[in-house]
């Protein structure tokens, strides 16, 4: 997992000049020192980070249980809805996002 913390620092701090080594000033910049071509390091774990973020905001699939008429969420195991036999027929209640992680779920 990357150091969100770390990018948003060193992108904000960044004063190297991309592509050439060891030219950065900064001292405050956490990727100065670790890396020779600090840019690049930096730029890299800036789209690992991108990444991440998108695939936290994939829908799940939600999943029904066999045992109960429960849907849980497929990321965390959070309840987003019911399903019940009524006078009416069959009722089912869900929730768009998942309240415990807040992953929009995918309902057909």
């Amino acid at each position: 997992m990357i150091d969100t913390e770390k990018v948003l620092h060193g992108l904000s701090s960044c004063g190297c000049d991309y592509g050439i080594p060891n030219i950065c000033e900064v001292t405050e910049c956490p990727y100065r020192e670790n890396e020779a071509w600090c840019g690049h390091a930096l730029a890299r774990d800036a789209l690992m980070l991108i990444v991440e973020l998108r695939k936290a905001q994939e829908e799940i699939e939600p999943v029904k249980s066999d045992d109960d008429m429960i849907i849980y969420c497929s990321n965390c195991g959070g309840i987003v809805g019911c399903e019940w036999s009524g006078p009416s027929g069959l009722n089912i209640t869900h929730q768009n996002y998942c309240a415990s992680c807040g992953r929009k779920v995918k309902w057909e």
